[in-house]
């Protein structure tokens, strides 16, 4: 985040042993390398060699100016925030430990609470992070990095009202901010306000023209407000500034398929796959898009590795249940059925498949109890309605078949379905 990067810059201006009247040449050292830039302190995230011997020098100086005894203690505290910078990101706890310290000497230092607070989101501790972050917001109000990332820790937690709080009042003391304006838009995005979040958007957009994920939200908003040319010039620009972005080639293979391009779709499921070999979803998607094309065995085979990737992906198995139900395979089509609704027992697509598997199979009683369950969960399901009417039909109850039959007409109606549903002749 860009209120990270703030608060690193923040730390390294603070005085250095020179401030204090101290010649501990190491603390000087390790204050120099870690002020030379604000990059400097960003090596640590890398896997470059030079990096990392940049990184152990300063953590050198840093450890041998404090194990030295002779700092006194605003020096102390400075120069183990630094170490603990330096660490943070090979050793989270090393880093924590030193801000610990840091504050035990003084405990009033508003950085180091925004620091350790840092470091605990990263590690997923939100709620010792959302702690620091109070604690540094306590001790400045006009702290807006802190707000940012308290917001941010309150998204990941789903508490979207306190997130969108810090947002905003993050942005009301730093307008410019374009990084927390995205995450604002994200949450309004979540919250369906699609309106103000694409605002949100344009501006971040406006004000940091190479910001992926501001386009990239925004074309997700497009998408949900059925602007499908919009979404894919969004995510084109996603791909124009990250050409490696797998989200971004993901969402616009669904964006080419809600506009039928089923080729287009499935070179952007492909190249979503090479960006990231793991991207069960992405697997899935393709493996539907060759079911539609009648590929049935290289369909199955894109929904293994999907559940070869992530086994408790519920929509491997629903489609790869699919995929066997069209090759006549209703016995293993019924065992993917079971294992999505474990995963997730509210999939009303999932229990009517497996009633209509159930019905092939003769099993009548079985085939009911599952309509029913894709009724409760989906009310408005007229084809749910319309099979279970069948099912009643075939057991010789014609009363409660023509009720069905009557809500799957009417909802036919309702829902603007080509050719409404009827009951069969002579059900009644």
């Amino acid at each position: 985040m860009k209120a990270a990067d703030l608060l690193l810059a923040a730390l390294v201006t603070l005085p250095g042993a020179a401030a204090y009247g101290d010649g501990n040449e190491d603390a000087q050292k390790c204050a120099e390398l870690s002020a030379s830039s604000t990059s400097g302190l960003a090596t640590v995230y890398s896997d470059d060699a030079s990096a990392a011997f940049f990184a152990a020098q300063a953590v050198g100086y840093c450890t041998r100016a404090i194990e030295s005894g002779q700092l006194p203690p605003p020096l102390l505290a400075n120069t183990l925030v630094l170490r603990g910078l330096w660490i943070r990101h090979q050793s989270p706890d090393r880093g924590i430990a030193d801000f610990d310290a840091a504050l035990k000497i003084n405990p009033d230092f508003a950085q180091v609470y925004s620091l350790r607070g840092l470091t605990y989101a990263q590690k997923g501790d939100l709620d010792k992070a959302i702690a620091d972050f109070d604690n540094a917001v306590r001790l400045n109000p006009q702290d807006a990095p802190s707000r940012s990332m308290r917001g941010f820790s309150w998204q990941q937690k789903g508490d979207l009202a306190r997130a969108l709080a810090d947002y905003d009042a993050a942005l009301q003391i730093n307008p410019q901010d374009a990084e927390t304006r995205t995450l604002r838009g994200t949450v309004l995005l979540q919250k369906g306000n699609l309106e103000k979040a694409m605002a949100d958007f344009d501006q971040s957009i406006r004000q940091r023209p190479q910001d992926a994920q501001a386009y990239f939200n925004r074309g997700v908003a497009h998408a949900q407000k059925g602007e499908l040319d919009q979404a894919l010039a969004d995510f084109n620009a996603v791909l124009r500034i990250e050409p490696g972005h797998a989200q971004a080639f993901f969402n616009r293979g669904v964006t080419w398929e809600q506009k039928n391009d089923l080729d287009r779709a499935l070179a952007d499921y492909d190249a979503a796959i090479r960006a990231d070999s793991r991207f069960a979803e992405a697997y899935t998607n393709r493996g539907v898009i060759l079911g539609k094309k009648g590929r049935l065995d290289k369909a199955i085979a894109e929904f293994d590795t999907a559940i070869r990737v992530n086994p408790l992906y519920a929509d491997a198995y629903y489609n790869r249940g699919i995929a066997f139900e069209k090759k006549d395979d209703t016995d293993r089509a019924v065992a993917d059925y079971d294992a999505a609704l474990r995963i997730n027992p509210a999939n009303a697509l999932a229990y009517y498949h497996r009633a209509l598997a159930f019905d092939k199979k003769g099993d009548v009683d079985r085939a009911i109890a599952d309509y029913d369950a894709a009724i409760r969960i989906d009310p408005q399901y007229a084809l749910a309605y319309f099979n279970r009417g069948q099912a009643w039909r075939r057991k010789g109850n014609l009363e409660r078949a023509a009720a069905d039959f009557d809500a799957a007409t009417r909802l036919s109606h309702s829902q603007g379905m080509a050719g409404p549903l009827r009951s069969p002749a002579n059900s009644r």
